[in-house]
């Protein structure tokens, strides 16, 4: 016996009075009907709601019946619940893992800062990568995943700086614009914020080593180091932004000689925050005479500082130096004098570079290179100068 319908002639059996049905399928016990042929003058069919039931010769012969005929669903169903379940395991496991690096991470944090292990958007503070006047910037890894390799670097801004109407007004406005710089020399911004009180900005995290307090005695690698930075500066330039605090604090070099600039835009309160005593003076030493003086500050600011890190470069020395622990006198030198030549720190250099050097320090803006694809073409050339002595 089949699903499907069974068609009869009745011209076939004309004449008899009726017939036995016996209906018959595996693993059931067969079924007869006597039907007589009256029984086909009021009904066209048999049974009249087309439904048999035979009585199953076992209890699993109707489920395997049913697994036989409905398989595709029940497939469909049980794989369902399978992925299901198994991404409620993986979950379940993810929380556990998660729970235990949470453990680990505690155990193993500083005590000397208080933001550490603290949730700032979707990122978890982990350990402090350095401190400035305005900021403290935390290596900080998904809060979710917990996940190393994709850490990040958040620069979380200190409570003078909140407070300042100003920098609440910029907040905003010149981090669209530094997110906007694409460039392998600059660092990016990848998000910023406000969690409570702290305005915060997560940049992209590169191994390496500040040029803080670095001296480059092969003139070739200082000079290349040079040309990236000028490279990441002319575009920020071409984007109409200006970096205003080029320094070596303000530069990272890795492993693999990559230049990298930081620190664009923000936390530009300078003047207010010089004067202090015991302030750090790396920022006065790296101001161009027209920021100090209150002049029009345009992209050949950078220059400037450009050119006072690559006297500290190739010297070791600052470009001006007191006995006090004032930025006065060093602003008034900077204005009125220019830093001491190489020879008198012991330092010897290509004539091109010694040249180029203090053509970006030069006082005035008007004297300095008109532009950064300039000092690009310079410092190409000082390289090039080199190949030739040697050659």
């Amino acid at each position: 016996m089949s699903n499907e319908s069974v068609l009869l002639d009745l011209r076939e059996m004309q004449g008899a009075s009726g017939f036995t049905l016996v209906l018959r399928r595996d693993g059931y016990f067969d079924k007869r009907e006597r039907l007589g042929m009256d029984y086909f003058d009021s009904h066209d069919r048999y049974p009249e709601d087309g439904r048999i039931r035979l009585t199953p010769k076992n209890w699993s012969v109707p489920l395997l019946d049913f697994l036989d005929a409905e398989w595709p669903w029940i497939f469909l169903a049980c794989s369902l619940l399978g992925l299901l379940g198994m991404a409620g395991w993986r979950k379940r496991v993810r929380e556990v893992e998660r729970l235990r690096k949470l453990s680990a991470l505690a155990e193993n944090a500083p005590e000397d800062d208080p933001l550490i292990q603290t949730v700032l958007g979707e990122w978890r503070l982990l350990s402090v990568l350095g401190k400035g006047g305005s900021a403290t910037v935390y290596l900080a890894i998904p809060d979710q995943t917990l996940d190393r390799s994709e850490r990040v670097a958040i620069k979380v801004f200190n409570e003078e700086m909140r407070s300042s109407e100003e920098f609440l007004a910029r907040f905003s406005r010149e981090a669209k614009l530094y997110q906007s710089l694409c460039h392998p020399g600059i660092v990016q911004l990848l998000d910023w914020g406000q969690s409570g009180k702290l305005f915060y900005l997560v940049l992209e995290h590169s191994e390496g080593e500040s040029l803080q307090g670095v001296r480059v005695e092969d003139e070739q690698r200082a000079l290349g180091i040079l040309k990236q930075l000028a490279g990441g500066l002319g575009y920020a330039h071409g984007k109409g932004i200006v970096h205003r605090d080029v320094k070596p604090g303000n530069v990272l070099v890795t492993p693999d000689g990559k230049a990298l600039l930081l620190d664009f835009g923000l936390a530009r309160e300078i003047l207010s925050s010089f004067t202090k005593t015991g302030q750090a003076m790396g920022t006065p030493l790296y101001m161009a005479p027209e920021q100090i003086s209150g002049g029009v500050v345009d992209h050949r600011c950078d220059q400037y500082g450009l050119g006072a890190l690559a006297y500290e470069m190739f010297t070791g020395a600052k470009t001006f130096h007191t006995e006090e622990n004032e930025a006065a006198p060093v602003l008034f030198q900077q204005i009125h004098h220019d830093p001491p030549p190489f020879k008198e720190h012991g330092v010897q250099v290509s004539t091109e570079t010694e040249a180029l050097v203090f053509k970006l320090m030069a006082r005035s803006p008007d004297r300095r290179f008109a532009n950064m694809n300039e000092v690009q073409r310079a410092l190409q050339a000082a390289l090039n100068s080199l190949d030739y002595s040697v050659s």
